[in-house]
C-alpha cells in the first residue's frame, strides 16, 4: 500500500505542474483504483477522458472501475465508446475489459463473441483468448472446463510474457485462489506495476 500511496502523490504532483496531462490523470487513477478508492479513481479517469476523449484505455479504466463499483450500465456505455473509436487490435486490457464487463452483467453470449472476435487477430492473440474462453467457460456453469483449459494455458506461458496478470484475474474468477496469487506474484515479479492497479479492485473482491 505504501507503493501505491507514493504513487499517487507523485502523479498528484505531475498533474498540478501539467493540468492538461491525460496521462498524468490516467496514473492518478491507476493509484487510487490500487488503493480501493474507486470513487476518485473513477473522477480521475473521467478528467483523462476530457482531456483525451480518444483514447480507448481510458474508456477501458473507466469501465474496470465502473464496473467494481457497480455502476454495470455505465461501464457498458464506456465499452461500446471504446468499440465506437475503432478496432482493438491486439491490446489485451482492452479485450479483458470488454468480457468482464460483458460477463459481469450477464451478457454470456456476447461475451463469447468477444473472444472470437480476440482469436481472429491471429496466433499472437491465441493464449489471451484461450484465458478469456476459460471465464466464458465458467459463465456458463462449466467450472471443470473452465479450470481445465486455464491450467492447460498457463503451463505454456513463458516467463514475462506479459500474461500472467490475465492468468491471474481470470484465477481468482473461477475460484482458484491459489493458481491466482501465484500468478499474482508472477506479475510482480516482472514489475508490472501498472497491470497490477488495474487488476486489485476486482482480486479483492474474490479473496
Amino acid at each position: 500500500e505504501r507503493r501505491w500511496r507514493l504513487a499517487e502523490d507523485e502523479a498528484r504532483r505531475a498533474v498540478a505542474l501539467n493540468p492538461s496531462s491525460a496521462m498524468g490523470y490516467e496514473w492518478l487513477g491507476m493509484a487510487l483504483t490500487a488503493l480501493g478508492r474507486l470513487g476518485e479513481a473513477n473522477a480521475a479517469f473521467e478528467q483523462a477522458l476530457a482531456l483525451d476523449p480518444l483514447s480507448q484505455t481510458y474508456y477501458a479504466n473507466a469501465a474496470a472501475v465502473l464496473v467494481n463499483l457497480g455502476r454495470h450500465g455505465d461501464a457498458e456505455r464506456m465499452m461500446e465508446r471504446a468499440v465506437q473509436l475503432g478496432e482493438f487490435g491486439f491490446i489485451p486490457y482492452l479485450w479483458w475489459t470488454g468480457v468482464d464487463v460483458l460477463l459481469r452483467v450477464g451478457r454470456i453470449d456476447e461475451a463469447e463473441r468477444w473472444v472470437e472476435r480476440c482469436a481472429a487477430l491471429g496466433p499472437q492473440a491465441e493464449l489471451l483468448a484461450q484465458i478469456l474462453r476459460a471465464r466464458v467457460l465458467f459463465a456458463r456453469g462449466d467450472q471443470r472446463g473452465a479450470r481445465d483449459l486455464l491450467a492447460g494455458v498457463a503451463s505454456t506461458i513463458p516467463p514475462g510474457a506479459g500474461f500472467e496478470v490475465f492468468v491471474s484475474g481470470a484465477s481468482f474468477m473461477i475460484g482458484e485462489v491459489d493458481s491466482g496469487l501465484y500468478w499474482l506474484e508472477r506479475t510482480a515479479a516482472a514489475a508490472d506495476l501498472l497491470a497490477i492497479a488495474r487488476f486489485l479492485p476486482e482480486i479483492q473482491q474474490v479473496i
